[in-house]
């Protein structure tokens, strides 16, 4: 289950950027966020404390963040991103998998 609270780190950290991107680095975006990075230090604590290895969970957070921030740009903040961007992600994904890889 170390995985599951990996991806939830993930999520917390997604949604606190996508914040700073809509609103900037404001005082009640700082404020508004401050539960959230709580949540994600518990999130990923239990994650690095669960996971067979540092390198597991450390890649999994990498692949997990670069999809979802790739996903956020498209879905979300409707910015545009070309074929170079996609295969530098997918490289991005393999070469995580591969070093997480024992």
């Amino acid at each position: 289950m170390w995985w599951v609270t990996q991806i939830i780190g993930c999520v917390f950290v997604t949604i606190i950027n996508y914040v700073y991107r809509i609103h900037g680095a404001s005082t009640i975006s700082i404020v508004g966020t401050t539960p959230l990075w709580m949540l994600v230090g518990v999130f990923f604590s239990m994650s690095y404390n669960k996971a067979p290895t540092f390198m597991q969970a450390w890649f999994l957070g990498a692949i997990v963040l670069a999809a979802f921030g790739l996903l956020t740009s498209l879905v979300l903040l409707k910015e545009s991103a070309g074929a170079y961007n996609v295969i530098g992600m997918a490289l991005a994904i393999i070469a995580s998998l591969l070093l997480a890889v024992k």
